[in-house]
């Protein structure tokens, strides 16, 4: 926790060291930042499988237009990723793992090419995961989850392609990989540690709209 903490501060100093002494060419907008994660815990365990459910994030978001086609975001997001899992024994039991978090993805980006009217872009940069609360409790038919600690932070990292329209509409389609677990099972059963000392991977459609 406190080594994605002193991340975060690093990235936000960084950010906050450019807006400071940046090229009195760089520009700000602000903004409104919505979309869909479609995610799940990769596993290869035969008694578990996950499969992607979609879930949704929103917030609030700034961009720092700098020279030589460069630009900067970050945002502020309530996200909730919704993660499909099944039990292969005896009968199929499935359920739905819903994790609400707040993210602070910081993202750099390249415009690639420049069209009439749009540009296109591409994107990379790391993202921080707060979890606010889960419905663990809730998925009584999958017992092996009883034994499962979520984690309170996590970190991942985003890339991926996006189309600038009219200066003021950002369309994006983001993979999201999670570089550390979101959830440790606490037990011994190795078919379950499979599955949930897990990191969650999305794939992301958002837009933003920045004024």
């Amino acid at each position: 926790m406190s080594n994605i903490k002193h991340t975060l501060i690093l990235c936000l100093g960084v950010l906050l060291g450019m807006t400071a002494f940046g090229s009195a060419e760089a520009q700000f907008h602000w903004g409104v930042r919505a979309g869909a994660d479609f995610s799940k815990f990769p596993t290869t365990a035969d008694q578990f499988k996950s499969d992607y459910y979609t879930g949704f994030h929103v917030g609030p978001t700034v961009e720092m237009k700098l020279p030589l086609r460069f630009s900067l975001d970050a945002s502020l997001l309530f996200s909730q990723k919704n993660v499909g899992i099944t039990s292969m024994e005896k009968t199929e039991v499935k359920d739905i793992l819903k994790t609400n978090y707040f993210v602070v993805p910081v993202n750099a980006k390249f415009d690639l090419v420049s069209l009439p009217g749009a540009d296109v872009m591409v994107i990379a940069g790391p993202q921080f995961n707060f979890m606010l609360n889960n419905n663990l409790e809730d998925l009584k038919d999958l017992n092996a989850l009883r034994e499962t600690e979520a984690k309170k932070a996590s970190v991942g990292v985003n890339v991926g392609l996006g189309v600038r329209v009219l200066k003021m509409l950002q369309i994006s389609a983001l993979y999201n990989a999670t570089l550390s677990d979101d959830y440790k099972f606490t037990s011994l059963n190795q078919t379950t540690q499979d599955v949930f000392n897990a990191k969650t991977n999305s794939f992301v459609i958002q837009a933003a709209v920045l004024f």
